[in-house]
C-alpha cells in the first residue's frame, strides 16, 4: 500500500526522534558533574533524605529536583540519573517538528526534527542536568500547540499551550522570556505585512477582526488551561513537608492552610526570585556587563553552534528576499534576533546553554535552508548548483558530526562546547565515593563549621562537585589547612591544590598515587593523591 506523504514524514520524524534519544542516552553518566548539576543534584538528595522542599532561587525552578527525587529513589543519586530526565524531554524533541506541520513543508518537518535530534549545543546540553534544556522543550511545545490551534481549530490545543508553557516555567523562570520575545517577534511580522499592503488600514481591521473571533473561540479551552496551569506551578513550588509550614501534602488533611500555601507560592518564592536575580544589587547582577554576556552568546552562537547559525541566516534570507515571506519562518528568524538581544540582559553567568534559548528559534529557518539545499542537490538540471548544494550538505554534517562526537569523546572539554565551571580531569577516584576524604590547604578549606551544607570545613563553591559525590558516598571528610593540622593518620584520598602540595604532605605521601584535575577550566590545578593500596582494600570492602 502507498503510504500518504504525512505518513512518510510522521515515519521519519519518529525515527529521528529514536536517534535523539539513543543518542542523549549513550555514555549519559561518563562526564564528570557540572558546578551546577554538582549543586542542584546535592539539594535534591537533601530532598530526598529530609523529604523537605522550599524553592531555592538560586537553584532556579523546582520540576528537575521534584523529578530527580523520584529518579534517586529508583536508580539511585549518580550521575546518570540526575541527567536522565533533561536527556529523554531533549531526546523526544524532535517529534514536536510534527506540530508545524500546517507551516513547512514535509522535507522542512523531517529537517526541523533533525536539527532538533543533532544540533550540537542542543545535544550537549540535553545530556545536562540543568533547567534550561527543559524551559526550553516545553516552551516549543506550547508554541507548537499555538500553532496547530491556530491552523486547526481544535481547542485542546489552545488548553495544552498553557500548561506547557508553565511546566517550562516550572523547570525555570526565564521561560517567561519565551511569550514576551513570541509576541515581539509578532508585532514585527505585522508590521511588515502592514508595510507591504496596499491598503494598510483595511488589512489591519480584518486582521484585528479574525483576533476577536480567534478569541471568542478560543476562551474556553484558553480559561480551562490557565486553570490547569495555576494548579501545575502551585503544585511545583508549593513547599513540602516535614520542616515547612504550612506543606502541600497538609492540603487534603486541612484546606485551611490554602491561604498560607498561597503566601509561600505567590509571596515568598516571587520575592526570592526577585531580590536574587531582579533586584539592582543581586547576588548575580554585578558580575558581568551586557557587552560581555552578548560577546559569549555570540561566540557560542558562531563556534559551537556554528552550522545551524550559518543555515538559519541564509534561510531567513531567502525566504525573505525571495518570493513572498512565510510568516512563520520570519517570526522564527526574528525570535531568535530577540533573543539574542534579550537573554544577555538577565543572564547571571557566560553559560553557553544560553545558546540553546536562541538555537531553538533558529532551528526553524536552518531547517528551511537544510530542505531546501537538499532539493536542490537532488534536482536533475544545474549540475554546478547541484554539487554546490551538496558539498554544503556535507560540511554542514561535518560540522555537526565533529561536534557531537567531541560531546562524546571528550564531554570534558575544554573545548567550545564545555562551560567555564565544567571539571575536567581523571575524578574517578572522588566520584567512586572514598570512605575517607582529606582536603588540604586553605584555597580548598574555609573552616565554616556553621555551613548550611556538608562537608561543612570544605570550601563548597571553590570545590564543587565534590560536596554532591562526597554525599551521596556517605564520605567521611576531614580538612586540614596546612602541616601544622595534619592528622596522624592521613586518610588513603587526599585532595589538595597543585601548588600546596609540597612540605610534611608530600613526604608522607611519598609513593602514592598523584592525579591532576582541574575544578573550572581556568582555576588552579589540584591533584588527587591516593593510597593505592589501601584505597584497593576499602574498594573491596562492601559498604554498609
Amino acid at each position: 500500500m502507498r503510504l500518504a506523504a504525512d505518513d512518510r514524514t510522521l515515519r521519519a520524524v519518529v525515527a529521528v526522534t529514536a536517534g535523539a534519544l539513543l543518542a542523549r542516552l549513550f555514555w549519559l553518566g561518563r562526564r564528570v558533574a557540572h558546578f551546577d548539576e554538582g549543586r542542584v543534584a546535592y539539594w535534591t538528595l537533601e530532598y530526598v533524605r529530609s523529604g523537605a522542599f522550599e524553592y531555592r532561587a538560586v537553584l532556579h525552578g523546582p520540576l528537575l529536583q521534584h523529578v530527580n527525587r523520584r529518579l534517586f529513589g529508583l536508580l539511585g543519586p549518580t550521575d546518570f540519573a540526575m541527567r536522565l530526565f533533561p536527556a529523554v524531554v531533549t531526546g523526544l524533541l524532535p517529534l514536536a517538528a510534527v506540530l508545524f506541520r500546517t507551516r513547512l513543508s514535509d522535507r522542512e518537518v523531517t529537517a526541523l526534527a533533525l536539527v532538533l535530534a543533532f544540533e550540537p549545543l542542543l545535544l550537549y546540553y540535553g545530556r545536562f542536568s540543568r533547567s534550561d534544556p527543559l524551559a526550553m522543550a516545553f516552551a516549543l511545545v506550547a508554541l507548537g500547540c499555538l500553532v496547530r490551534a491556530l491552523d486547526t481549530g481544535r481547542r485542546w490545543y489552545v488548553a495544552a499551550a498553557p500548561v506547557a508553557l508553565a511546566v517550562g516555567f516550572g523547570a525555570k523562570e526565564n521561560a517567561v522570556l519565551y511569550p514576551v520575545a513570541w509576541l515581539g517577534a509578532l508585532l514585527l511580522v505585522a508590521d511588515y505585512r502592514l508595510l507591504a499592503s496596499d491598503d494598510p488600514p483595511a488589512t489591519l481591521r480584518a486582521f484585528g477582526s479574525r483576533v476577536r473571533r480567534v478569541l471568542r473561540r478560543a476562551a474556553p479551552p484558553l480559561a480551562v488551561g490557565a486553570v490547569a496551569s495555576v494548579v501545575v506551578l502551585f503544585a511545583l513550588y508549593a513547599p513540602r513537608a516535614p520542616g515547612a509550614d504550612p506543606g502541600i501534602g497538609d492540603l487534603l488533611a486541612d484546606p485551611g492552610v490554602v491561604p498560607g500555601l498561597v503566601e509561600a507560592v505567590v509571596f515568598d518564592a516571587g520575592s526570592r526570585f526577585v531580590d536574587l536575580w531582579l533586584a539592582p544589587n543581586g547576588a548575580f547582577k554585578l558580575e558581568f556587563s551586557y557587552v560581555f554576556l552578548m560577546g559569549s552568546l555570540l561566540r557560542t552562537l558562531l563556534a559551537g553552534a556554528a552550522p545551524v547559525t550559518l543555515l538559519a541566516v541564509g534561510g531567513f534570507l531567502v525566504d525573505r528576499y525571495r518570493g513572498e515571506p512565510r510568516a512563520f519562518v520570519q517570526f522564527a528568524g526574528l525570535w531568535a534576533l530577540l533573543s539574542v538581544v534579550g537573554y544577555p540582559a538577565v543572564a547571571d553567568v557566560p553559560g553557553d546553554w544560553i545558546g540553546m534559548h536562541v538555537v531553538v528559534a533558529l532551528a526553524v529557518p536552518a531547517a528551511v535552508a537544510l530542505a531546501g539545499t537538499y532539493t536542490v542537490a537532488r534536482a536533475r538540471s544545474d549540475r554546478l548548483g547541484r554539487v554546490a548544494a551538496a558539498t554544503l550538505l556535507v560540511v554542514a554534517a561535518s560540522g555537526v558530526g565533529l561536534a557531537g562526537y567531541t560531546s562524546y569523546v571528550d564531554p570534558e572539554g575544554p573545548h567550545e562546547l564545555a562551560q567555564g565551571a565544567q571539571p575536567h580531569g581523571d575524578f574517578s577516584t572522588l566520584r567512586d565515593g572514598p570512605d575517607e576524604l582529606l582536603v588540604y590547604g586553605p584555597t580548598f578549606v574555609d573552616g565554616d563549621a556553621a555551613a548550611p551544607r556538608r562537608p561543612p570545613c570544605v570550601a563548597w563553591f571553590t570545590t564543587l562537585p565534590l560536596g554532591w559525590y562526597t554525599e551521596r558516598a556517605n564520605t567521611n571528610v576531614t580538612c586540614a589547612r596546612n602541616d601544622s593540622t595534619l592528622p596522624d593518620r592521613l586518610p588513603p584520598v587526599v585532595l589538595a591544590p597543585a601548588d600546596a602540595y609540597d612540605g610534611e604532605l608530600a613526604a608522607r605521601t611519598d609513593g602514592w598515587r598523584v592525579t591532576r584535575v582541574q575544578f573550572r577550566r581556568h582555576s588552579t590545578a589540584a591533584v588527587i593523591v591516593v593510597d593505592t593500596d589501601r584505597a584497593e582494600v576499602a574498594r573491596r570492602v562492601p559498604k554498609r
